[in-house]
């Protein structure tokens, strides 16, 4: 598969997806390369970067704070990283997240390229250039937008993922069929099966397209002006419910949320009830959630304020007109709580 291309700024991102992991040496500066790697992910593959200096990362969304990226300062200051470091960010979107925030931070910024382990990264969180961290358990409140050099998709590494994060990539992905290519969904049909067994040459495909979707959008809209917020389908509730509930994790969330958008598009777009029973069918066969607890409501709503989507008592609102086709609309947190208050969810 040929690169991925994201211009930027006179800069080019390049993104490779398949066995990429052989492309690293010609990518990387010939010496000064800090590798912020998850705990995880050292453990099953520190030996393919033990020339590199390394700083480990626990894993988890509570440690996506400014106070890990405070002590990984600290850890960059005593290995002498300086204005010619690269920093090589390895595991999932948290680690991918941080270490982009912190390259585009210290010393104001350094060079910088990713190696995304999970299937959420490969297709979705690694590319696009938003890197940052959770302030008060508000998702990304804090963070930059800077594009890696490279992002370095092998889906060698998927084979070690566990099911469950595995199925929370699913999630992303539907995400791209619903709001840009319809086909996707055709493909869960035909090789649902093959991707839950891991089968990396099909993977392979699903996030090539994926990260080309992703790809021409950011280049359309680099800083979420306007066409990018189509990326957020799924997200406004799906974060809310991360926020509120520890029991969910990213993927679950965005399931839950994309539903939920998906009822709402019944009203507020053109989706039928049809529509949204295939999807909900395919999540559940992804083992992912698409019911909310009512329990959960008062929290949801309240979360929806801290939104960064907000526009005071506005906020941008991503609906389905049809499958594979996103439209951005202004909804009152009124209506929108109202909307959420009346479905079946």
């Amino acid at each position: 598969m040929d690169a991925i291309e994201i211009k930027h700024n006179d800069q080019i991102s390049n993104i490779f997806v398949e066995k990429s992991l052989e492309r690293l040496g010609s990518l990387l500066p010939s010496s000064n390369i800090i590798v912020l790697i998850d705990e995880n992910v050292n453990r099953l593959y520190g030996n393919l970067f033990s020339q590199f200096k390394l700083i480990s990362i626990r894993s988890g969304e509570p440690e996506k704070t400014l106070d890990t990226v405070a002590g990984i300062y600290g850890q960059l200051i005593e290995l002498e990283a300086d204005r010619h470091t690269f920093i090589l960010g390895v595991g999932g979107g948290i680690v991918c997240d941080m270490a982009g925030f912190i390259a585009s931070t210290y010393m104001r910024g350094l060079r910088f390229g990713f190696i995304p382990t999970t299937l959420m990264a490969q297709a979705d969180a690694s590319i696009g250039g938003k890197n940052g961290v959770n302030f008060h358990r508000f998702k990304n409140m804090i963070g930059t937008i800077n594009q890696p050099e490279f992002v370095l998709a092998d889906v060698r590494f998927l084979s070690t993922l566990p099911l469950r994060e595995l199925n929370a990539g699913f999630a992303e992905i539907i995400k791209y069929g619903l709001i840009s290519d319809k086909s996707i969904l055709d493909d869960f049909d035909l090789n649902i099966n093959q991707y839950l067994k891991v089968d990396t040459d099909e993977l392979a495909k699903l996030i090539f397209k994926c990260a080309s979707i992703k790809a021409n959008i950011v280049n359309m809209d680099a800083r979420e002006q306007g066409l990018r917020k189509i990326l957020n389908f799924g997200h406004t509730i799906g974060h809310a419910i991360e926020r509120i509930s520890s029991d969910h994790n990213h993927g679950e969330g965005v399931s839950m949320g994309m539903v939920a958008a998906m009822k709402i598009s019944q009203v507020k777009g053109d989706i039928s009830i049809a529509e949204t029973d295939r999807v909900c069918s395919l999540l559940l066969k992804l083992y992912l959630p698409v019911s909310i607890g009512r329990q959960l409501f008062p929290g949801i709503i309240e979360s929806l304020r801290a939104d960064k989507k907000r526009n005071q008592q506005f906020i941008d609102y991503i609906i389905l007109k049809r499958l594979g086709t996103a439209e951005i609309i202004q909804m009152t947190f009124a209506e929108l709580s109202a909307l959420l208050l009346n479905m079946k969810l």
